[in-house]
């Protein structure tokens, strides 16, 4: 079944009972512009392609965004919950665990600008604790704060460097 929504968003796929169900494409649509006289659809900003269950994203399922990142995994209740890849705008990845749409377990995250790369253990779309490795070989391990964009050391961890000298943080 195909449906076309009042603000353009189409939905192609499955239903049950009236809601979305089992596999389906979601295509989000912006807004017409007020001063646009055309008819053409406005450029998408998003599409969703996989399982619904109730209405909601579940199961396995790619979201594209219009920014060209893009999320491929699980999902429950209309959020990342699971596995799951996203690949962000600016070449970024994090693979690992999600829930309620946040990082959360086991994941690595990777800076494609730095060539840096964090592994660990993630809580509520914070890491906790794990390593960062640089380009140049250095490596810090043990607990941090922060988020992917703003990280810090907490006392105690240990940096080693590629020449093989280690300190802790303090």
């Amino acid at each position: 079944a195909k449906a076309t929504f009042p603000n353009g968003d189409t939905y192609t796929g499955g239903y049950f009972a009236g809601v979305r169900e089992g596999q389906g494409t979601y295509l989000c649509h912006g807004e017409k512009p007020e001063d646009d006289d055309g008819d053409e659809a406005p450029p998408p900003r998003g599409q969703y392609e996989g399982g619904w269950k109730k209405g909601q994203k579940n199961g396995l399922g790619v979201m594209t965004y219009k920014d060209g990142s893009k999320y491929h995994g699980a999902w429950r209740d209309g959020k990342r919950e699971g596995e799951g890849t996203f690949y962000y705008a600016n070449g970024d990845i994090y693979s690992g665990a999600w829930q309620k749409g946040k990082k959360h377990g086991q994941g690595t995250y990777f800076y494609k600008e730095s060539g840096a790369e964090l592994v660990g253990t993630w809580s509520d779309g914070v890491i906790c604790e794990g390593s960062f490795s640089d380009q140049s070989g250095g490596v810090y391990k043990g607990h941090f704060t922060g988020d992917n964009t703003n990280i810090a050391y907490v006392p105690g961890g240990v940096f080693t460097l590629a020449s093989g000298a280690v300190s802790t943080a303090a």
